[in-house]
């Protein structure tokens, strides 16, 4: 037997999978267990649950390997810090206790912490895209990372085949597309590595006027390649703020988190969306005259922006695109697993990889709350008929889903044909902002009745990671402003109960489909176990909770 554990933490998204001969059997994010959104620390829960999953003790792994190279990390921070120096002793001063307090001591922290006896490392990117190419469809594909920084890269291109990766080419640090997306995010006052989406949402709102200022910020190098004017920047010389004086002359005063948005905002939202597709499109159409392949594969934090996924499939020169559903960093544990086990392909029919729901405890803990629930004889369409009647149902089934997504395993529901529901769902329910969209979730051969669907792209839309334009308004509360909608496709035969309740909320309303969005409140990570789920379930105002075969009912 070989078994290969992949880690990454230290930054964000820290995540634990498992590959046991060349077979993928658990993957899981630490922040699921820990209940701390976003968590960057050492992923011993995840590591220990992906182990359990497999009956292993950590000696009886081959080896656990890390998702980048932490001394040529510290090589990065070390150089960037001293090039500064003597302007910023603070800077330099927080970069050495961050990498030299854990960062840099990994080895010895798993054999502490987890028994790990074999540790070795594997560069960022390389984590990356493994992670895309040996999760992918394709037999061959280009692939494209596009993240904040790894060790030195910012961005990478590569082959995939029956070989194995190719490098092709790197830009590196500070020229980063993940860092000016972050620095924006910044600016218009949401928190960075979580505000991304909130921007991306955002830009719907406005209109692209700041073009010109924004291209004031990139230099265009050719062949799809840039660098950024680091004069408006400084995000390379400070951690406390990423722009410089020069940079607020061109945009006005910064956002304060809370502060109410105004047209400005929304109209910088648009622009550095805008501006960021179509630096996408232009590495794209090099990586594509450059390999001659007739696929793409994605990952890297940036790979999550489904707007801009969207608009490479219909405009980019590739047939078909594939975006593995975790890939920020947290896939670069995924892919570091894979590269230890030898590169095996893993075909990702599901995101469901994480914890699952045992009947026993979820019944024990509805009864320690004291719970009114009942066990109907089929529990999806207990579900459908609330959802029918207009009602929002918790939906927790089966393993929890890899990635920042849920794909109807831990999900919150609602039917996508109330305009209401949107609103509703935002202000009582999730309790965040009020111009955030939702998703749907629509039988596979439905989707095309409803929304304007591309030649390719068919499995970004099984894990909601691309947006496409819908055909009418019959499910306007699954529609953002502008029309478009973040679209999963379900096929019964890989999702089966989820397929179920699609069906039967069809059967009832005529439209197999439901808003489907994360079940969590704001500021939390995606409920785990049933108790997780229970008490999210009576901080809000979802009507009815389906957890396992059981049905909750508010009292």
């Amino acid at each position: 037997m070989s078994a290969i554990l992949g880690m990454s933490a230290y930054f964000h998204d820290a995540a634990a999978a498992l590959v046991v001969d060349g077979e993928l059997v658990a993957f899981a994010q630490e922040e699921r267990f820990s209940r701390v959104k976003n968590d960057p620390s050492l992923p011993l829960r995840a590591a220990r649950f992906c182990l359990g999953r497999a009956g292993l003790q950590p000696g009886d792994l081959e080896a656990v390997i890390w998702h980048e190279k932490p001394l040529l990390k510290f090589e990065r921070v070390l150089m960037t810090s001293l090039r500064t120096w003597p302007r910023s002793p603070g800077t330099f001063r927080r970069a050495m206790v961050s990498m030299l307090g854990d960062k840099l001591w990994v080895g010895p922290h798993l054999a502490s912490q987890l028994g790990a006896e074999r540790v070795r490392f594997s560069a960022h990117h390389a984590s990356h895209a493994a992670s895309a190419f040996l999760c992918s469809p394709f037999e061959r594909a280009a692939v494209l990372i596009v993240d904040g920084v790894g060790e030195w890269a910012t961005t990478s291109t590569w082959t995939g085949d029956g070989e194995g990766l190719h490098p092709l080419e790197e830009l590196h640090f500070p020229h980063s597309l993940g860092l000016l997306y972050s620095v924006f995010t910044a600016f218009l006052g949401f928190r960075v590595n979580e505000g991304e989406y909130k921007v991306m949402g955002l830009a719907a709102f406005g209109e692209p006027r700041y073009l010109d200022p924004i291209d004031r910020l990139i230099r265009d190098c050719g062949e799809g390649a840039f660098e950024l004017d680091l004069d408006y920047f400084l995000f390379h010389r400070s951690s406390v703020r990423g722009w410089s004086p020069k940079f607020e002359q061109l945009f006005g005063a910064p956002r304060g988190r809370g502060e109410p948005l105004s047209q400005r905002h929304k109209d910088i939202a648009a622009s550095i969306q805008h501006a960021l597709e179509q630096r996408l499109l232009a590495l794209a159409r090099a990586l594509h005259r450059r390999s001659g392949e007739r696929y793409l594969c994605l990952a890297g934090g940036v790979a999550l922006n489904s707007v801009a996924v969207g608009r490479l499939i219909a405009e980019g020169p590739f047939e078909d695109v594939f975006v593995q559903p975790a890939a920020g960093d947290a896939g670069g544990a995924l892919g570091a697993a894979l590269l230890g086990a030898g590169s095996p392909r893993v075909r990702l029919s599901t995101a469901a990889w994480g914890q699952d729901l045992d009947p026993a405890v979820t019944r024990a803990t509805l009864e320690r709350y004291g719970a009114r629930y009942t066990e109907p004889p089929d529990i999806a369409e207990a579900a459908a008929e609330r959802l029918a009647a207009g009602e929002v149902v918790g939906w927790m089934q089966g393993r929890f889903e890899l990635g920042p997504r849920a794909l109807g395993h831990r999900s919150i529901l609602a039917d996508p044909r109330e305009p209401e529901a949107k609103d509703r769902l935002n202000r009582k329910v999730k309790f965040r902002e009020p111009f955030r969209p939702f998703a749907p979730s629509v039988l596979a051969s439905f989707s095309p009745q409803l929304f304007e669907l591309p030649a390719g792209g068919a499995w970004t839309r099984r894990f909601m990671t691309s947006v496409v334009p819908a055909r009418d308004g019959r499910v306007p509360a699954a529609l953002h402003v502008d029309r478009t909608a973040r679209v999963q496709e379900v096929h019964p035969e890989d999702e089966p109960l989820y397929g179920a309740l699609l069906s039967a909320v069809g059967a009832r309303t005529g439209i197999p489909c439901v808003v489907n969005t994360s079940f969590n409140l704001a500021g939390e990570p995606i409920v785990t176990s049933a108790d997780d789920g229970y008490k999210t379930f009576v901080r809000c105002e979802m009507d009815a909770l389906a957890v396992g075969p059981f049905l909750v009912s508010k009292t």
